[in-house]
């Protein structure tokens, strides 16, 4: 896999956040992580463990659309650039930001590269990177 892959959000960029925060948890045993771009999700491998396929990551970008409560609501699509994620249905992202919006709230963004964490902690090791590289 390249050292950044694309994930392209069709109809749910309103939940890329919370989405971000779930797909990186679920990286992080892989030494990989997800963070925002501007109309998508990036992931960075370039530290990521050969263990992590391209199998294993569509199966938990999966888990993190069935943990948001999208399940049956979406496809995937893969081309060679970019994973591409098109809800089917956009009213029921609309419910779940109404259900969620709390969430979003709680989650703090990197202002240099878009990680997402819910913990203060992480967020000011992570952003220390930025200065020492």
């Amino acid at each position: 896999m390249k050292e950044v892959l694309e994930i392209k959000l069709e109809g749910m960029s309103k939940l890329s956040n919370i989405f971000a925060y779930l797909l990186s948890e679920r990286l992080i045993e892989y030494d990989a992580f997800a963070f925002i771009k501007k109309d998508a999700i990036a992931v960075d491998l370039s530290h990521a463990s050969d263990r992590l396929t391209l199998n294993k990551m569509i199966e938990m970008i999966e888990d993190s659309l069935n943990n948001l409560e999208l399940k049956d609501n979406y496809t995937i699509t893969i081309d060679k650039e970019r994973i591409v994620i098109k809800i089917i249905n956009t009213l029921l992202v609309e419910e779940l930001l109404r259900k969620y919006g709390y969430q979003q709230d709680r989650l703090l963004i990197c202002p240099h590269c878009g990680y997402v964490t819910i913990y203060p902690e992480l967020l000011r090791e992570h952003i220390k990177i930025h200065y020492l590289l």
